[in-house]
């Protein structure tokens, strides 16, 4: 994953349960699906952040995970994919 990077905004819309992720794990997860958005789509991350902001209101973009593993999809694509456990570690 790369550095934590701060934007001012994430994802605000959100369908579905619980993800079970602290808030500083769903930060640094919503921030590595920013920064591979940007990155595959040669978008600023203030612009890739919006498109997945749309994406989750339309219900095009969600959290999927299971007890060991936790990613983030949008239009039934892996953008990010982590074990638990490591995000856990890099949230601190």
């Amino acid at each position: 994953m790369k550095e934590f990077t701060p934007v001012n905004e994430y994802i605000t819309a959100a369908i579905g349960a619980a993800s079970g992720l602290t808030d500083p794990e769903r930060a640094l997860l919503l921030a590595d699906a920013v920064d591979a958005v940007a990155d595959h789509d040669g978008l600023s991350r203030e612009a890739a952040a919006e498109l997945l902001d749309r994406a989750a209101a339309t219900g095009d973009a969600r959290l999927v995970g299971d007890v060991e593993q936790v990613a983030v999809y949008v239009h039934g694509q892996a953008v990010v994919a982590i074990s638990r456990a490591e995000l856990r570690e890099l949230a601190g």
